[in-house]
């Protein structure tokens, strides 16, 4: 026997020598389906897919009957040892790569130890699934799973939105109370010069001091209030506006300016010969009494 490299070459006629080709680029393929035991003794149905290509047509031709079923078989051992070696929840959890890079190096370990001229390129899970009588158990599994996945990843995106802005809020009440505490110093700084310089005024003239100040506070104090002035001879019935009962003031009205009388906030009725007194206003006197004993 030998073996001939790609090219022209010269051999004898049949029956002396007969010349038997291998095809070393095409790609070639075994599938299965089996049902294996887990390492915690469940069974599972696995769906698998090997390719594979020669890299030796001697030992690919003279080492084996039947290579697809030689590969087979070594890829349903192989499966086997992968499978028994790992837990139904890692099988069905998704880590499928690690399991299928497990079962390629073991395969081509066992495929060199026979001497089949074999690669192995790819190999593939097609399918892995719990067996028809409990996979609705294993589905409601899997869907728990995934949702404790999601509620997981709802909550860090949640955290991740709402952390920034609780650190926002925290540097910007932190901000404002700076800023507050700033104002309330420099407020209780300018109330302090002003009083040391009130003193100092007092000090230099009492008197002086303690009247500007009481002019000061009545200006204050009347600049809010309804004022009533008499330019007449002091004679006149002038009625004050009194607060409504609820303890609002009483609508301001127009000054109106009366020669001889003076000015009023609110005119008597006209057409009345003997006006009454309105409930919401006061008479006074020229004397400054209020009628009925009144001051």
């Amino acid at each position: 026997d030998r073996t001939l490299a790609p090219g022209f070459h010269f051999v004898l006629p049949r029956p002396i020598e007969t010349v038997r080709k291998v095809d070393m680029t095409s790609v070639r393929s075994v599938s299965d389906k089996m049902q294996m035991l887990t390492k915690d003794e469940n069974i599972v149905q696995v769906d698998f897919n090997i390719q594979y290509q020669v890299n030796n047509a001697e030992q690919y031709l003279f080492s084996m009957q039947d290579p697809d079923e030689a590969v087979r078989q070594a890829a349903e051992a192989s499966v086997r040892r992968v499978v028994g070696a790992s837990t139904m929840d890692t099988i069905l959890s998704g880590e499928g790569a690690a399991m299928v890079a497990a079962t390629q190096q073991s395969l081509q370990q066992l495929l060199n130890s026979y001497n089949t001229g074999i690669t192995i390129t790819e190999v593939n899970f097609q399918n892995i699934s719990p067996p028809a009588e409990v996979k609705a158990a294993f589905d409601d599994v899997n869907r728990a799973r995934e949702d404790k996945q999601r509620i997981e990843d709802e909550a860090k995106a949640y955290a991740s939105k709402i952390l920034p802005e609780a650190r926002g809020n925290v540097a910007r009440i932190v901000a404002s109370a700076q800023a507050y505490e700033i104002t309330r110093e420099v407020r209780a700084q300018g109330d302090s010069q002003r009083f040391l310089s009130m003193l100092k005024e007092y000090r230099a003239a009492p008197a002086v001091t303690r009247k500007r100040l009481w002019l000061e506070t009545i200006e204050q104090v009347m600049a809010a209030n309804t004022k009533v002035v008499d330019e007449g001879t002091g004679r006149n019935l002038i009625y004050l506006p009194l607060p409504h009962s609820g303890g609002a003031p009483a609508p301001a009205t127009p000054t109106a300016l009366l020669p001889g009388l003076g000015a009023e906030l609110q005119a008597p009725a006209a057409s009345s010969s003997s006006a009454a007194v309105p409930q919401s206003a006061v008479p006074i006197s020229a004397s400054g009494s209020t009628q009925g004993g009144q001051s």
